[in-house]
Formats: C-alpha cells, sequence, structure tokens
C-alpha cells in the first residue's frame, strides 16, 4: 500500500504525552479472530485459537492507512503502556445465552494472563455443525493506572460453525461424468428435489477434484473463484462449507454444480481415484437442510444425480476452449429439461478424504482496464494492461451475429504473447462474454484474433485474483527507486499467492516450489498476512513426506528440480510463522516432519559430517546449491554447492535447537545444539582453502553462508568480512552475484554486520544485475532471471522484502517474545534516504516507524500497538541531547533509558505513538 500513514509534517510537531484519563472501561477486545479468520464458516479444528486485539483501534489503523491523522491526536489515541493482565471468554450456543453472558460451551473465567493471540478453546466437546458464539473481556493497566485494573467492556459478539468432522457423517457419493456423455473435462451436474415450506436455514459442503463452481435455483453460490485451494489430493481433498438458506424456496429447487480439471489433471496426483475417473474431475456435495419443523433434509451426491459435458474443453495446457453454441439455458434452474442428460458415475476406488479449507478462498480483489489497445495484423490486436496479473481475462463482445466465429486470445508477461492461449466460439445470439472460468493466465499483454473492430476499452478487463488475505504493511522513502523495488515485490506476491499456496510463477509451471517458498517467507509474511495460506501449503508438505522422511522439491509434489535448500521448507517456514505470528502451533503439527527429514538427509553424510549428492528419483531430481544467479556466476561450481548445503545443514540445526526449546523439547534442543556445533568445524575443514585464504569459489554466498552461521572461526572472520566487501563494492561495483538461494542469506549476513550500506548499494542500482534493472527494463514484477529470461511473475528474488521494514523501518521481531510481543526499532540512516515511513501490520496491531533526516538533526515517530513493548534505538550523540515530544526522553511517561549503543540512546517503551528527536 502505497498511502503513507502519518504527514511527515505533522509527525514531526510537538505532542503531548497520552490523556490519562484511559481505564479499563474505556477498552473493548476488538478483532476476534478463530482460527486466524472473522467468523469462519465449516472448520474442523476440534480446539480452534481464539485471538483477539486488546482494543478497538480499527479506527486509528485506518487513519495511520490514510494519512488523515495528526501525530499529535493518534498520541492521544493510544494510551501508554496499555497491556492486558488478565482476559475471560465466554462461549454458548446460541446468540441468546452469550447476550445474557452464560457460556454454556466454554466460560473460562478470570484467566491471569497477557495472552491475546491463540487461546485454545478448552470447553465442551465440539460436534459437527456446531454454531459458537463468542465473546471476551479483558483486564488492563497503563502508564496512567497501574493498580487495581477493571474489566473491559464486552467485545462485539463473534461467531464461528464447525463443520462436518467425521467421516460418517457424509451421506454425499464422490461423483464423476460418464465417458458416455461425451468430453468430461468441463462437466456439468445438477439434482432437483421438492421441500414443501421455506427452510429454516441450510448449509452446503462441497468437495471437488479441480475447481467447482455451485449454484442454487440459477444463483451461483458464494463470491470465492476457483475453490477449492491447493491441497495434496492423494491424501485429501478440501471441502468448503456455504450458507445457502435463502437461496432455497418452496417448491421444485435444483442444486447444480459445474466443474472444471483445475490440478487434478496433473499426473503428480495420481491416486487410485485418478484412474478410476479416467482423469476426469469429481465432486463430492452434500446440502443439509433444516426445516422449522425440525425435520432435516440431506440432498447429496449419489447415482440419481445427472451430468453433462459443458461449452468447455481445453484448448493449452492450462488454456481454455467455451463454443458458446453449446450453451443450455437455464440448466442451473429447477425448471430445465435435464432428459437429454446422463446419469453420473460413482467413484468407486479409493477417494481422499474431505477436509475442510481453513484458508481464506480464492477472489477477485482487483479488476484492470487497459492503458493501451493497438492493432497488429489483420484482425488482430494487442491489448495491455500495463501491469503483470495473475486470473482472468474477460472479453464482452456486442451485437453478435456470427455463429462459430473463432476468437483467439494469446496472453504473455511480455508482448510476445506466447505463454498461454484461450478460444471462444462465438453463438450468434447476440450480446456475449467470455470468462475463462476453471482456469488463469498470469498477463500484460493479451493478443486477441479474430475482431474486426478493436474491443473498445470497457469491453476488455483483466482481474486480479489471488487468496482473499487482506493488504496492510507499507513503506516508502525518500528514494523513489527504493520505493518502487518495495512495491513491486509486494505486488508480485500478490500474484504469486492464488489458491492457498504460493507459486514459483503462476502460469508456466504454477508449483509450490520449496527453495521460493523458504527464500521469500519472511518477507512476504512482513508484507502481507499470510499464516491460513501456509498452514495450508505446509499441511501439503507433510502429506508429500514419504515414510523414509524424504521430501520433494515442491508441494503438492511433482517431479521438480531442486535441493536440500528446497526440502528444508519443512523446517524453515515453520519457524517463520511463529516469529511472525507467535504461532507454537505451527512447529507442534511440523516438527515430527522436520526431525524425519534430518533423520533422511543424514543418510547422505560422510562419516555423519559432509553431505555429499543424493540420488535423482521420482520425486525430485537435482542438487542445487544456489539457483538463478547473474551471468557470469557458476551456481553449479561443486565446492561451491557443497558448501551452500552443508552450511544449510548447519542452519537447520541451528533452527531445530530453537524450535526445540520453544516446544519445551530440551533434550532434543541439547542434542541439535550438539550436531550444529559438531558441524561447523567440520564444514570449516572440509571446504575451506587454506591456500587461497577463502571459501569454495570465493563468491559473495561462498563467503555469507560461512559467516551467518557460525562455520568462519573466530580469527577468519574479519578477513572473510573484508573479502566479500571486496567482491561487492570492487569487483561488483556495488552489485550482487547471488541468486535464489544466495540473496536472504547475503541479506541477513549484512544485516547482523551493519553493513546496510552495501545493502542499499545493491538495491539502488539500475543496471544489471538488481530490481532497478529490472524496472528500468519496464517491469512490473520482478523476474526469474536477472537478464529478463522466461517468467517475468517469479518469486526468486522477492526475500530483499524484508530488508526495508527490518533495516529502513528497523522493526525486528524478538524471538523470545514472537508475534511481536516484543520487538525492536532500529533504523538504519544509509545512503542518500532522507526520510523514511513504514507501516508493519503484525498480529497485534499496526508497527509504525517514520523517520526524516535533515542534517544532522533526527525525528523518529513511532507507534507501539497494545499489549506490546519495543526496544527503540535512536541515533544521538548522547542521552541528553533526546526529547520525546518536546521533553527530556528520559522524563518522558512510557519512556525507560537502557543505554548508549553504537552511537543509539537505547529505550525500553510501551504501547503509544511517540515522538523522539535528536542531533547525531
Amino acid at each position: 500500500m502505497r498511502s503513507l500513514m502519518i504527514s511527515l509534517m505533522l509527525m514531526m510537531a510537538s505532542a503531548g504525552p497520552a490523556s490519562a484519563g484511559w481505564f479499563s472501561s474505556d477498552v473493548a477486545p476488538a478483532e476476534l479472530k478463530c482460527e486466524y479468520r472473522e467468523n469462519p464458516l465449516g472448520i474442523d479444528a476440534t480446539k480452534p485459537s481464539l485471538s483477539w486485539k486488546i482494543s478497538d483501534f480499527r479506527m486509528v489503523n485506518e487513519e495511520l492507512s490514510s494519512g488523515q491523522s495528526e501525530f499529535g491526536t493518534l498520541q492521544s489515541k493510544i494510551p501508554r503502556g496499555l497491556r492486558q493482565t488478565a482476559y475471560h471468554v465466554l462461549v454458548a450456543s446460541s446468540e441468546a445465552l452469550l447476550r445474557r453472558n452464560t457460556g454454556d460451551l466454554w466460560d473460562s473465567g478470570k484467566v491471569e494472563s497477557d495472552q491475546s493471540l491463540h487461546v485454545e478453546y478448552a470447553g465442551k466437546p465440539l460436534v459437527s455443525q456446531m454454531r459458537c458464539y463468542w465473546k471476551v473481556r479483558v483486564w488492563t493497566v497503563s502508564e496512567s493506572r497501574t493498580l487495581n485494573p477493571e474489566p473491559s467492556l464486552w467485545s462485539k459478539l463473534a461467531v464461528w460453525e464447525m463443520g462436518l468432522l467425521n467421516t460418517g457423517e457424509w451421506k454425499a457419493k464422490w461423483v464423476f461424468c460418464s465417458p458416455k456423455a461425451g468430453e468430461g473435462g468441463f462437466p456439468m451436474f445438477r439434482k432437483t428435489f421438492v421441500l414443501d415450506e421455506v427452510p429454516r436455514d441450510a448449509r452446503a459442503y462441497i468437495s471437488s477434484l479441480g475447481f467447482h463452481e455451485l449454484y442454487v435455483n440459477g444463483a451461483k453460490v458464494g463470491d470465492d473463484v476457483l475453490s477449492p485451494a491447493v491441497c495434496q489430493l492423494s491424501e485429501r481433498s478440501l471441502y468448503l462449507t456455504h450458507d445457502v438458506g435463502s437461496l432455497l424456496r418452496k417448491g421444485t429447487n435444483c442444486i447444480a454444480i459445474h466443474l472444471g480439471r483445475g490440478w487434478y489433471f496433473r499426473g503428480h496426483q495420481d491416486y487410485a481415484g485418478v484412474q478410476r475417473t479416467g482423469g476426469r474431475p469429481a465432486v463430492l456435495a452434500q446440502v443439509d437442510i433444516r426445516m422449522p419443523d425440525g425435520r432435516r433434509i440431506s440432498v447429496a451426491t449419489d447415482e440419481s444425480w445427472k451430468a453433462s459435458p459443458s461449452p468447455f474443453t481445453a484448448s493449452t495446457h492450462w488454456g481454455l476452449r467455451y463454443d458458446a453454441r453449446l450453451e443450455q439455458s437455464g440448466w442451473n434452474k429447477a425448471g430445465f429439461n435435464d432428459s437429454a442428460w446422463m446419469p453420473v458415475e460413482v467413484c468407486g476406488a479409493r477417494m481422499p478424504d474431505a477436509s475442510a479449507q481453513m484458508v481464506e478462498p480464492n477472489r477477485i480483489v482487483r479488476v484492470l482496464s487497459p492503458v493501451k489497445i493497438e492493432a497488429k495484423e489483420s484482425h488482430s490486436w494487442m491489448v495491455d494492461f500495463g501491469t503483470n496479473v495473475a486470473g482472468w481475462c474477460t472479453l464482452k463482445l456486442h451485437d453478435s451475429r456470427e455463429s462459430g466465429k473463432k476468437i483467439v486470445l494469446e496472453f504473455g508477461d511480455d508482448a510476445r504473447c506466447d505463454q498461454d492461449r484461450g478460444e471462444y466460439i462465438t453463438s450468434g445470439q447476440g450480446e456475449e462474454c467470455y470468462v475463462p472460468r476453471f482456469s488463469y493466465q498470469a498477463f500484460r499483454y493479451v493478443k486477441i484474433t479474430g475482431l474486426a473492430k478493436a474491443p473498445m476499452p470497457g469491453d476488455v478487463s483483466a482481474s486480479l485474483i489471488r487468496t482473499d488475505y487482506a493488504t496492510g504493511s507499507s513503506f516508502a522513502c525518500s528514494n523513489p527507486r527504493l520505493t518502487a523495488v518495495h512495491d513491486m515485490v509486494s505486488y508480485t506476491f500478490q500474484c504469486l499467492t492464488l489458491g492457498g499456496y504460493m507459486v514459483d510463477c503462476p502460469h508456466i509451471e504454477r508449483l509450490g516450489y520449496g527453495g521460493d517458498g523458504q527464500a521469500s517467507a519472511e518477507s512476504a509474511m512482513v508484507i502481507h498476512p499470510l499464516a491460513p495460506l501456509y498452514r495450508n501449503w505446509m499441511r501439503a508438505w507433510r502429506d508429500c513426506q514419504s515414510p523414509d522422511g524424504d521430501m520433494p522439491h515442491t508441494a503438492p509434489i511433482e517431479f521438480a528440480g531442486g535441493g536440500p535448500y528446497w526440502c528444508g521448507f519443512i523446517i524453515a517456514v515453520p519457524w517463520q510463522m511463529y516469529l511472525q505470528y507467535g504461532d507454537l502451533s505451527a512447529l507442534r503439527e511440523n516438527y515430527p516432519a522436520m526431525q524425519k527429514w534430518l533423520g533422511f538427509v543424514e543418510q547422505y553424510c560422510k562419516n555423519g559430517d559432509i553431505m555429499e549428492p543424493w540420488p535423482n528419483n521420482n520425486r525430485r531430481n537435482w542438487y542445487l546449491g544456489d539457483w538463478a544467479v547473474p551471468d557470469g556466476v557458476n551456481q553449479n561450481n561443486p565446492e561451491a554447492v557443497k558448501l551452500v548445503v552443508n552450511c544449510y545443514r548447519v542452519y537447520c540445526y541451528d533452527l531445530m535447537t530453537r524450535i526445540a526449546e520453544a516446544l519445551g523439547q530440551k533434550e532434543d534442543a541439547g542434542r541439535y545444539r550438539v550436531k550444529a556445533d559438531g558441524l561447523r568445524p567440520a564444514v570449516h575443514q572440509a571446504l575451506y582453502d587454506a591456500k587461497r585464504q577463502t571459501y569454495a569459489a570465493g563468491g559473495q554466498l561462498d563467503l555469507a553462508f560461512p559467516l551467518l552461521t557460525g562455520v568462519v572461526p573466530e580469527g577468519l572472520r574479519a578477513d572473510i568480512v573484508k573479502q566479500l566487501e571486496q567482491d561487492i563494492v570492487v569487483k561488483r561495483n556495488g552489485h550482487l552475484s547471488v541468486g535464489l538461494v544466495g540473496i536472504p542469506i547475503l541479506v541477513k549476513t549484512l544485516m547482523g554486520l551493519d553493513r546496510d550500506d552495501l545493502i542499499f548499494s545493491m538495491v539502488d542500482k539500475d543496471t544489471y544485475p538488481g530490481w532497478g534493472y529490472m524496472l528500468k527494463n519496464g517491469a512490473t514484477t520482478t523476474w526469474e532471471h536477472w537478464n529478463g529470461a522466461r517468467s517475468r511473475i517469479h518469486n526468486c528474488y522477492n526475500s530483499i522484502g524484508m530488508w526495508f521494514y527490518q533495516s529502513l523501518g528497523g522493526i525486528q521481531p524478538d524471538p523470545a517474545a514472537p508475534g511481536y510481543k516484543q520487538f525492536t526499532i532500529k533504523p538504519a540512516l544509509v545512503g542518500d534516504i532522507s526520510w523514511v515511513k513504514t507501516r508493519l501490520n503484525s498480529v497485534r496491531g499496526a508497527i509504525v516507524s517514520n523517520w526524516r533526516k535533515d542534517g544532522k538533526k533526527l525525528n523518529m515517530a513511532v507507534v507501539i500497538p497494545p499489549n506490546t513493548t519495543a526496544i527503540v534505538y535512536v541515533p544521538a550523540k548522547d542521552q541528553a541531547g533526546v526529547t520525546e515530544s518536546g521533553k527530556p526522553a528520559g522524563k518522558a511517561r512510557g519512556v525507560k533509558f537502557l543505554r548508549m549503543e553504537n552511537g543509539a540512546a537505547v529505550y525500553e517503551v510501551g504501547s503509544g505513538a511517540y515522538n523522539f528527536a535528536s542531533e547525531e
């Protein structure tokens, strides 16, 4: 988001401290979430986690985003040092009971705790389809009230509803379109039934192998598209729950379903059901209806349903062909004559169990109009949308009078338009519209052939489709190039997150690569709230693991290239989830898989020390170190690959030590610490060239990774750091020489060395290789290769995103208090940057770090959300010269001076808005 949170001029003005009139009764918990979502429908977590924010600062957050608040106004709205001391949760089986403050399912009582995230439900056992109403109140203290906390107001009511928890509760059967009915890649299904009165309510549960659309009496159910999210279909399918009561009526009703192939046609999902359906998509659907008199009626997929081919067929690997002449008007309504339709076939082979989809569905989040339409050859037009997008291109035709005319749409992220195609065959019935509803493309350009006239701008559009998470974090600074790089990375993530996971690219491979995913995870989680997405994706990784602990390079599984860094996604990403979201369950759920994979890796370690290449198999190929490096860098150098792989093992053991400690597994933590400490000297001895006094080929990654993992002995660190600086500054003229794996490692290493000046040099370049080079060559999303080859919407180089927040904004999480319970604000003042505005939308609220430098004078404005504390570094020549809101900082309310450290005054602060000023 480009909106700047607080007007810089107003931000730096002096303002008084927060009002002393804040009491617990002024506070009401807000933004209640169950399993990370507001009022979720159809969950299958039997002990769901509940979270809230301490006070309703949603309005403040909106003002921060829009820049409409003066800093002094924010100071009066956010009490200093506000923190929770206790909570009380009520969960009831009815809204009426909850309004009477009766928690018949769970009454936690007053719990002395500051926990406001991931509070586990501890009430009566939850059963299928149970609707649970809940609210919470808290006790708080602040700088203005430190004794005798009183309870807050109760929060507004929230709700969650259970899905179908047991396989025996599914009355539905998996069905598919019989081969006798013709081409079955995109079939339509229908079933009519009679109700003798309007129902009280109804829920639809639907799972499909392939994408689905659900209709009730002609109306599409829900605004989700391309459902369900991805999963490992050999182990499970995902079902969605919909409230369809308002769509049913007295008399004859029709439930209709349209299917598309989606991922189901890919052989990597092979299991018995694929052979049974011949690769045809299948559906499991059940509508449970509750009548006013208490009767319950179920309408479920079985032998009584009918099916028919649809106008859709496949034109390419992912492209669709739609023949409008085959449309069957009213096919999804009760009065349609389906006598020509064929009975469905029931899947007799083993089919996957259905699990609730716990990640947000795909939705259209933005619609773009063309910025240019120009003629090509005869009856051919090039449409330029001005930016890359992953989703749909919609084409409207007016006054169409010719039946059978073929219109071809060719897609590309560059003007060659050679990456995918779609076809539309006209019906000649006047108004027509092509929407590729069961696939998606990634493109900036669309070449449309077959139109005599250029389409009007309003008749062709591009829809950005992704997992429907909120957006919030934002960054801007005085250097336009750095701001543009950040915005390009942030938007690229939106183009990569369709389907409840993150792909390498949304058009060529469309795979959930572990290498790309691990490298970018920290940046993605800082910029976007992606906890449900990563939880969904992590489940696919666990489902892919083989009994011996082996992991593939992608999940869902596909034979694809990579190396140990790709497989180690199972360790690194849950750790980031814990760090960013404070979610211990991310570690707990994945810990057994982490241990099994490390055990598998050790099979390929010589004498338990140096890992050797593993054999190719049907789960993966290749044995990579870095990937997609700049031209002239040899990423296949055997010594460099071996160094990366074995430093990564040290990195994994170090992470496992911290993970085991977080889980209370002290013996495991000790064992992993011993392994890491023993491996460090072994890697140094095997891969340090004493004659050349460097590691492997002496490249940037060869130097950075041993530094980051502590492989370099203390006596050699200064020399290796100097070599790294020389390579960047002298040999590369301020450029980087790394790729997908190397960027996060190099950036983290330099950040740890307080050498953000070197990172700035790399990011601020507009010459090859670098992000600025992409921008100078018209990029709107990041590329697969530094030279622009192949994909120009890719996840190779997005790990730089964290640097804008953690270094320039200085907002750094604390592993000892994850989920930003405690954090550091330590901005790096580098290069020509004179001001920075950073807003990180954490799970506990918005964290703001803004600063302006004017000569030797520095102003810093920070916002700390309730129930958190921060360590703030204010660059200054001494403590005496630092003020907060115009007063000596050491005397300001809620500000505690800790020390002077490396040219900065260090303070501890609680919640509130603070305005520091100093001179360097």
